[in-house]
């Protein structure tokens, strides 16, 4: 439910702001999954996700690309979204 996405944003925000990057990635990875399927890839929640991860990822350190972390990281989410 698009609820459930709000609150793993909010908790992604948390660990952000506390410098727990992998673990904001974490949660913004289940926002925007759930959100993109739920809202699709232009809904204005989705595209919100999409920009605090863009951020955390770039706080993060990581010198891979973010659009190609990003697919692969959704390439490897299984289940159905919350």
């Amino acid at each position: 439910h698009p609820s459930t996405g709000t609150s793993y944003n909010n908790i992604g925000l948390v660990y952000e702001h506390q410098g727990e990057y992998e673990k904001a990635l974490e949660e913004f990875l289940r926002a925007y999954h759930i959100f993109s399927t739920q809202l699709r890839k232009n809904h204005p929640h989705t595209q919100l996700v999409y920009k605090n991860m863009a951020d955390a990822y770039a706080k993060s350190g990581n010198q891979a690309d973010f659009s190609v972390w990003l697919e692969q990281a959704l390439g490897e989410k299984t289940g159905s979204p919350e």
